[in-house]
């Protein structure tokens, strides 16, 4: 007989890399078809196709959350990127505001601060691809790590269903010896 798995189980590995640090985490509940739900940084979404069949490989049921945190430490993995156009729009607007409107004083850097997408952070797409490879090895890991689990839970629920089937035999052989006296004594009471 094949060992028996649990659908539940969780794993997670941190992995030290060039770049910073990749921590995967994973939990497995009961659910009846395999779903699995991933959360992953920005920027790495583009790669979300590849973890399902990743998994499917190794699990058949359960649900699989998934987290992968990327903690980036060197300097070349992100730039931070200035649209100068959306910049000079909003200079004019900013003086056109303050003329029409009366206003005193400069337009200033604190003014600008405030502004949506004026400045974006953009990654390093060879950084990233880098860096994907290194979570997917920390997935395969995690994934590992969530199968022992899942044996081992296993495990611990066939001992618990053998137990408790030993518990009811040794209950049933005491009824049955029972059941003589116990017919007895009934037709004894009618």
């Amino acid at each position: 007989m094949a060992a028996v798995q649990s659908m539940t189980g969780f794993s997670r590995v941190t992995r030290h890399i060039a770049q910073g640090t990749v921590t995967v985490e994973m939990r497995s509940i009961n659910h009846r078809y395999l779903d699995v739900g991933a959360r992953l940084p920005d920027g790495f979404s583009e790669f979300e196709g590849e973890i399902a069949p990743l998994l499917r490989a190794q699990l058949k049921r359960g649900r699989i959350d998934l987290s992968v945190n990327v903690q980036l430490t060197g300097g070349n993995a992100r730039r931070l990127m200035l649209d100068e156009t959306l910049a000079k729009a909003y200079h004019a607007q900013l003086v056109s505001l303050k003329r029409r409107f009366g206003l005193k004083g400069p337009v200033a850097l604190e003014h600008f601060l405030a502004l949506p997408q004026l400045m974006t952070v953009a990654e390093n797409p060879a950084q990233r691809q880098v860096i994907w490879t290194q979570v997917k090895q920390a997935l395969r890991s995690a994934l590992r790590q969530l199968l022992v689990r899942r044996r081992a839970e296993g495990c611990r629920l066939v001992a618990d269903v053998r137990a408790n089937l030993q518990l009811i035999r040794t209950r049933l052989k005491t009824v049955r010896a029972r059941l003589p006296h116990a017919a007895a004594h009934q037709r004894q009471q009618l």
